[in-house]
């Protein structure tokens, strides 16, 4: 009986989960001398160890009894019917398989022209957005101006850039101050005649 524990190997504190652990590596060496798969060094160590442990030898012929009766079953054809279905079974799990990663690659596709898209566009309304804040501050500006550029058929008679310099330090360019909170700038005489 192959869950038969060797009585060396056991004690109070053994629990079967500390059996099974120690023993299964045995059991793969075993497995592997019955099939005359080990090297010659290895078959000299199992052979002494086999000389040596009553344990490993009870269980070496415990495999061998479970190998022998093994052996004498009959061994029974594949059914065909069985072999077909299997067959049809697996080929529509790889078909949906190729389906699934057929429409993962469709979906990163259409993530690949999105992520372009939505940059661009970001780029566009920062863009849009600077311009915005420019436009404004000339516009400011021109505001500004408004007192220069409303007299600047004044101004190109002045020869001299010192002359302009004294006025804007006298502040005659500013707007009155009762002007300043007004949409409307003043008119002169000569604008409100035409």
């Amino acid at each position: 009986m192959l869950n038969r524990f060797p009585s060396d190997i056991m004690n109070d504190e053994t629990t079967q989960q500390d059996v099974l652990e120690r023993t299964e590596p045995e059991s793969e060496l075993l497995v592997a001398y019955l099939d005359g798969e080990l090297d010659a060094q290895s078959v000299r160590q199992m052979e002494d160890r086999l000389a040596v442990e009553p344990g490993l030898r009870d269980k070496m012929t415990s495999l061998e009894q479970t190998w022998n009766l093994l052996n004498e079953l009959e061994t029974v054809p594949a059914d065909k019917e069985l072999v077909r279905s299997t067959m049809e079974v697996v080929t529509l799990t790889i078909e949906k398989e190729v389906k699934d990663d057929e429409k993962l690659l469709e979906k990163r596709k259409w993530l690949n022209r999105l992520v372009p898209a939505v940059i661009f566009l970001m780029f566009g309304v920062i863009g849009y957005q600077l311009a915005v804040l420019v436009g404004i501050h000339q516009q400011n500006q021109l505001v500004k101006d408004i007192p220069i550029i409303r007299d600047v058929n004044m101004y190109k008679e002045i020869d001299s850039f010192d002359f302009l310099r004294a006025l804007s330090e006298k502040r005659v360019f500013d707007p009155p101050a009762d002007n300043l909170l007004s949409d409307e700038l003043p008119l002169r005489e000569e604008e409100t005649q035409l």
